[in-house]
């Protein structure tokens, strides 16, 4: 086989192309943030709860500040402050064509209140508070739970769930 003149080796342009390649990919990785993971997942919380599921692209109903995991069915916001590990999923890029914001927590809370869904609130201690939204205040919720009202800061809870949602 006889080399084809007009393609020549340029190592020097070789190493040129695989530095700038180099450097667009760290770019584009550093960019990646967790709520950009997606796929099967375990999910490792503060609290020692462990959620499994399918880790979900948030597809225009993104809640700041939260991974959107399906497991069992249901929806669960896990706020990824609470998030110690992730076994699992893999990297994607962010979808950057559109200039939506994210909802906030406090948003996604007010649109179940007015929807009279029920919602629950994975707390601090690994146990599961859930009751009818009475309130959505600036930094915590107030669920009606049998008899009792419960004041839960958004910061307390590591995970929310709606039921239907």
């Amino acid at each position: 086989m006889t080399p084809n003149p007009s393609v020549t080796a340029n190592p020097a342009g070789d190493h040129e192309l695989r530095a700038d390649a180099y450097e667009l990919f760290m770019a584009e990785a550093a960019r990646v943030r967790l709520v950009d993971r997606s796929g099967s997942a375990r999910v490792v919380l503060r609290c020692g709860v462990t959620l499994s599921g399918e880790l979900v692209p948030p597809n225009g109903q993104e809640v700041s500040g939260t991974l959107d995991l399906l497991t069992d069915g249901r929806r669960v916001l896990v706020a990824a402050g609470a998030v110690v590990a992730l076994v699992g999923p893999s990297a994607g890029l962010r979808d950057e064509s559109g200039s939506r914001r994210p909802r906030t927590l406090a948003a996604w809370l007010r649109e179940c209140w007015s929807a009279g869904t029920r919602v629950s609130a994975l707390l601090a201690d690994g146990t599961w508070a859930e009751g009818e939204v009475v309130l959505v205040a600036a930094d915590h919720v107030e669920l009606a739970r049998q008899a009792e009202r419960w004041v839960v800061p958004f910061v307390s809870a590591e995970a929310w769930t709606a039921r239907g949602a």
